[in-house]
């Protein structure tokens, strides 16, 4: 079998080259031969040199059934517009996809192979998002992580567990498609990152696409990878932003806000003064789930109404 491990990847060169360094330490069995696709989404910072680094890096060129690391410019700006371009290039039957700011388990592309034996009917996978921490999470970030996870990038698998609509779904950040199966479907491109404003939903209606085909998905306990979370980015105004892409993708699924008078919906904005006065009375100075559940409201509302 041949295996593409896929990084869509935008203005994160650092990053970037941390997860390139983690795939040097992949177990790959024997029989397995993989290759690695890096597809730039129109970068301006130094993506392609660290691409080009990694190359050359001893490591990385240790690993015997490694047979190329591309990179690929994928100028149309959109995280799904480069994830279509890299099933257009793989060579790989499973495309193992990646975000540029994690670092993977070296027994990761293993668990994936287990998984496909164990499930031959299916043609999508997911596996555990787990919070990469440079510090102990202080209380209110703490509480956040743990009732919020989603918000912050991570999703804990304790058992292998079916992919179903709603949820549970995998995230984009540690997936595997078959690649015969996602090239038909195409990811949704009015969905994904589109220069630092996410669009929810790129991941998920993939493996649902999947899910509609016929076939089985399951998100892996043991396909494990670490996902960069800085102090900085756990407090709720993370939270909000990661609501408010949720809510942008609603203009997809129930059309956007209609128009009353003067071509203003004003019905949808009353909405919206309601939900925050609501979310105001339930501040507290301590984490508190009934204020965090408002804010929440807040968002997903506010993405909508500014949805495009």
């Amino acid at each position: 079998m041949h295996l593409t491990i896929a990084i869509a990847t935008w203005n994160r060169a650092a990053l970037l080259a941390e997860t390139l360094v983690s795939l040097a330490t992949l177990r790959v069995p024997d029989d397995v031969t993989w290759d690695i696709v890096v597809c730039d989404n129109n970068s301006s910072d130094h993506t392609k040199q660290v691409v080009e680094d990694a190359k050359g890096a001893a490591p990385l060129l240790q690993q015997p059934l490694l047979r190329e690391l591309a990179y690929l410019f994928e100028p149309t700006q959109g995280k799904s517009h480069a994830l279509n371009r890299i099933l257009r290039e793989a060579r790989g039957e499973w495309v193992l996809l990646l975000d540029d700011d994690v670092v993977v388990d070296p027994d990761w592309v293993a668990a994936y192979l287990r998984a496909i034996a164990r499930y031959p009917g299916a043609a999508v996978f997911g596996g555990a998002v787990l919070p990469r921490l440079y510090k102990p999470a202080r209380r209110s970030h703490q509480y956040l992580l743990e009732h919020y996870p989603g918000a912050f990038g991570v999703l804990e698998v304790s058992r292998d567990t079916p992919i179903s609509n709603p949820q549970p779904t995998p995230g984009g950040a540690n997936m595997a498609v078959r690649r015969d199966v996602a090239l038909r479907l195409g990811f949704d491109t009015s969905r994904g990152m589109f220069s630092g404003v996410r669009v929810a939903g790129e991941d998920m209606m993939m493996a649902l696409s999947v899910l509609g085909e016929g076939y089985e998905g399951w998100l892996i306990a043991d396909a494990r990878v670490l996902h960069h979370t800085p102090p900085r980015d756990l407090g709720a105004r993370r939270l909000f932003r990661w609501q408010t892409g949720l809510g942008k993708s609603w203009a997809h699924e129930r059309g956007r806000p209609t128009p009353g008078r003067f071509g203003v919906a004003w019905w949808a904005w009353r909405e919206m003064a309601r939900r925050t006065a609501r979310m105001l009375l339930r501040w507290r100075p301590w984490p508190s789930r009934s204020y965090y559940d408002a804010l929440v409201e807040v968002a997903q509302y506010w993405g909508y109404l500014r949805s495009k």
